[in-house]
């Protein structure tokens, strides 16, 4: 983002001369051939009236009275703006029989134009800000449309804050009003692609009341206006249109607040005081430094402001600069966000330096700076919010993590005597509501503190975990284990009958024998007690369950353990 105007490309045809590189430039390199293809050109003459002797005419009067050797040919189609009263004398050559041409004036905006032409030559004082001007084209130019079969040369000037150079062409007009179409869905297209994210980071901010979504809302709705600033398709809205009938001061105010907010934005998801605090300090000072610069932009004082151009475009760079050297230095220190931020950031930073640098040096401005700017811009966008949904993506996994933990023994991976009784509780409405079954098994190892005292608590937690894995062999995918404390673990088995819960308890008690005869080279020999209980109607609660499958558990250790012992009825 640059603090002037975007002017139309140069008529001479697509100046796509050098590759241009960077993420997500096909996409530009595409858009920019449909619009700029080589086109047909009249031939075109532009000077400027500077008398040999004397002061230069400041009224059209005058300027009809001159004659033609005081004006002074310059050698590119273009004229100079400046705080001067300067006089340009435009020779559109001959036009073709019926042919209907246009004259259009790129960079239009922060100047005030004066136009006569033949045969009339009645002045015509015009302001692309000005919310009464039609103009049935795009406002990236100021464009009339000339007398059909008049001859005779063309008479312009602009005055503006700061001499600046504005690009003259000539075209017919069906090839411009083409060309202009297409402009007009592509700008429609990055516009209304900011204005969307834009307005989902909004109502996240305002959902969530996160920072980060509303710099992120703040940086592209702002981003949103600058472009519709420049272009002044802005001053088609309803409501804005006083805004943006201020002119110069509204698109630099637009300019270093989108900027600003950029810089806040950035510094918060791409966590440059961790990644890089000297840097990350240095932007913060920026972004404030921005945000005077923005309320000098629309405050009545100066009147006059000739230096914010150049100022903010140098900080701008600066900016810039700064910006992507500290995203680089986070990438590289492992920052995850700031690996996205990069990615949209390069392209817009890139391009727009390249436009401040133009302005700054009063370069011609060519057509892929022009489309490429709000493309990058865009793609911008669209990364961020990738970047946005994969950052949502982490902390969901860390939360996920988070609540498993919380609910889950750490040694064994069962569930914690909480999240048990909480299941237990819920499948026992779903029995109850549905009419179905449901048993519970209590397991205990046998003789585990004799084990711990023998072979150390690694071998007693190894026999943990291995009554887990057997368990975890003979139970379906919808039953449930939970450690209750200690060696004590609870199964639930949701629609399994009493006589099924036998059977389950036997395989499992059969294969922990089996398979628990050593443990991590100790001779274990582990066993296990379990008592079964299954859900009688009416007369169990949750806890009444665990308690019957816990006396019947109790009962097979008086029995001699290594057995399993069915509840009685309830």
């Amino acid at each position: 983002m640059v603090l002037d105007a975007p002017p139309a490309s140069r008529d001479t045809g697509c100046m796509l001369r050098k590759p241009v590189r960077g993420v997500g430039f096909g996409l530009l390199l595409a858009a920019v051939a449909a619009v700029c293809g080589a086109q047909d050109r009249d031939s075109l003459q532009v000077s400027r009236h500077l008398p040999a002797s004397g002061p230069a005419a400041t009224e059209l009067g005058q300027i009809l009275r001159a004659p033609a050797h005081e004006f002074l040919p310059v050698p590119d189609p273009q004229i100079v703006a400046s705080p001067e009263p300067l006089w340009w004398r435009i020779d559109p050559g001959a036009s073709g029989a019926g042919s209907a041409r246009v004259l259009a004036i790129a960079n239009p905006q922060g100047a005030e134009f004066e136009l006569a032409q033949p045969p009339g030559y009645r002045a015509v004082t015009l302001d692309i800000h000005d919310p009464d001007h039609v103009q049935p084209y795009s406002r990236r130019a100021l464009v009339f449309t000339l007398e059909p079969g008049a001859t005779g040369p063309i008479f312009v000037r602009a005055q503006t804050g700061r001499e600046r150079s504005l690009e003259v062409s000539v075209v017919p007009e069906a090839a411009y009003r083409s060309r202009d179409r297409t402009y007009l869905r592509i700008m429609n297209l990055t516009h209304g692609a900011m204005l969307a994210i834009g307005l989902v980071a909004l109502l996240f901010w305002q959902r969530l009341r996160d920072g980060l979504y509303g710099w992120l809302a703040l940086f592209l709705l702002l981003q949103t206006l600058y472009l519709g600033a420049v272009s002044g398709e802005i001053l088609m809205v309803p409501g804005l249109r006083q805004l943006a009938a201020a002119g110069s001061p509204f698109i630099w105010f637009c300019a270093t607040a989108a900027a600003a907010a950029g810089v806040f934005f950035v510094h918060d998801f791409a966590d440059l005081e961790r990644h890089t605090p000297r840097l990350a300090r240095v932007l913060i000072v920026l972004g404030w430094v921005l945000v005077a610069l923005a309320t000098v932009a629309v405050s009545p004082w100066p009147a006059s402001k000739p230096w914010f151009a150049p100022t903010g475009n140098t900080l701008l760079v600066a900016t810039n600069s700064l910006l992507l050297l500290a995203l680089l230095a986070a990438v590289v220190r492992g920052g995850r966000s700031a690996v996205f931020v990069l990615l949209a950031l390069l392209p817009p930073a890139v391009l727009t330096t390249a436009r401040a640098l133009q302005l700054l040096l009063d370069l011609t401005y060519p057509a892929w700076l022009e489309f490429g700017m709000p493309f990058s811009m865009a793609l911008s966008a669209v990364i961020l919010t990738y970047g946005l949904a994969d950052r949502l993506f982490i902390a969901r996994r860390e939360r996920d993590v988070a609540v498993t933990q919380a609910r889950h023994d750490s040694l064994t991976g069962a569930l914690n005597r909480q999240a048990t009784m909480n299941r237990l509780e819920h499948d026992l409405r779903n029995a109850m509501v549905e009419r179905s079954q449901l048993s519970v098994l209590f397991l205990d190892l046998d003789h585990f503190k004799d084990i711990n005292d023998r072979y150390g608590h690694g071998v007693g937690d190894a026999c943990l975990r291995a009554l887990v894995s057997v368990m975890e062999r003979e139970l379906r995918q919808d039953d449930a284990i939970g450690r209750w404390g200690g060696e004590e673990f609870v199964t639930i088995m949701p629609g399994v009958g009493a006589a099924s819960a036998e059977a389950i308890a036997e395989r499992i008690r059969r294969h922990l024998q089996h398979d628990g005869r050593s443990v991590m080279g100790a001779p274990v020999q582990m066993t296990v007690s379990i008592g079964a209980a299954s859900f009688h109607r009416g007369h169990d609660s949750a806890q009444k369950l665990i308690d019957r499958a816990d006396a019947a558990m109790y009962k097979a250790k008086r029995d001699g353990r290594n057995r399993v012992v069915v509840a009685a009825d309830a």
